[in-house]
């Protein structure tokens, strides 16, 4: 029984730092996009604004070019 425990510490050991990696990956991808999306706001900033608050009228509501994100 003491043997399983342990095994069982040992791959709770190792989820823990996969899941803290995975947020440290998540936390750069995020600061990633945030840089993105404010490079991007220079050029675009209706198409930025579309994208950070979908419900916010933009200055051309029936804009369809390729750049509409998805819904």
């Amino acid at each position: 029984m003491s043997a399983v425990i342990n095994i069982l510490k040992q791959q709770n050991h190792l989820l823990s730092a996969q899941v803290e990696e995975m947020a440290t990956q998540v936390d750069n991808l995020k600061q990633s996009l945030v840089t993105a999306l404010n490079k991007l706001n220079e050029y675009e900033p209706d198409f930025v604004k579309k994208f950070l608050t979908p419900d916010a009228p933009v200055a051309d509501a029936a804009d369809t070019s390729p750049m509409t994100p998805a819904n």
